[in-house]
């Protein structure tokens, strides 16, 4: 799902300049995935929603990314307590029994994985692609990788159009899904050609940007213009997660 219409808002997110927004989330995703105490995992899930509630992003489609991304934290939810070893909080059946131990890291796990979903959603969707790029490639990340960023997010919406043409013909012919071994043979082909499609695309991008005279640069054009108040976001978000970080290492050491 794209996240690309998002980026329409007025909100003091949509106007930050994209560079701050990276460093931030560069930052910010290893300090909380280096962090290893509850109560401050807490705090940054609660500052990363902050962040979230700030860019005034559409709530239905918020949580309905939001739902996905804990679908993955339920599987972990039915499988660390139980497979984790430690101290006995009940039985389940048999051999197993849910421990401490294992809530405790589900817990981390989850508050984690959904503190870095706020802070992506909220400093992330804000911008358009094109301008994370622009970014990119400011803040000196390799061509290769920008490149690779950028061709991904374009064509994969060309891909998904095209698998939804062969969908569509497929139901037309009077496809449905069932368990025999036509039916595998026909998904089999749907695959094949999603594949086939998709190198064909990619040949015909390649030649018409070469005969454009691309050489694998891409020439900005328009810069951004860093202001005082993206300094003061930058400080005071960096200071904020650096607070946080140091308050974990503190309560380890004692």
């Amino acid at each position: 799902m794209s996240c690309e219409h998002f980026s329409n808002g007025r909100s003091f997110f949509h106007r930050c300049d994209p560079r701050v927004k990276l460093l931030c989330l560069l930052v910010g995703s290893w300090i909380i995935a280096a962090l290893e105490t509850l109560e401050f995992q807490v705090a940054c899930l609660l500052l990363s929603s902050a962040f979230m509630f700030a860019a005034k992003l559409p709530l239905k489609e918020t949580g309905l990314r939001i739902l996905i991304v804990n679908t993955f934290c339920l599987f972990i939810w039915l499988t660390v307590p139980l497979t984790t070893s430690g101290i006995p909080l009940f039985h389940i059946i048999g051999p197993y029994f849910v421990t401490e131990e294992g809530v405790i890291t589900a817990l981390s796990i989850t508050l984690k994985s959904n503190a870095i979903l706020f802070l992506s959603l909220s400093l992330l969707s804000t911008s358009k692609i094109t301008d994370l790029t622009h970014a990119l490639s400011h803040l000196k990340c390799p061509s290769p990788l920008v490149q690779l960023f950028y061709f991904t997010w374009r064509y994969i919406h060309v891909i998904s159009e095209e698998a939804k043409k062969i969908n569509e013909a497929m139901k037309l012919r009077g496809f449905s899904l069932s368990t025999n071994l036509s039916t595998y043979k026909y998904i089999g082909n749907y695959i094949s050609a999603i594949f086939l499609k998709s190198y064909d695309t990619g040949i015909q991008v390649q030649r018409a940007m070469e005969l454009r005279g691309f050489d694998g640069t891409f020439w900005l054009i328009h810069h951004f213009n860093l202001k005082r108040s993206d300094i003061v976001f930058f400080t005071t978000t960096i200071s904020a997660i650096m607070l946080i970080f140091i308050g974990d290492h503190f309560i380890l050491s004692k």
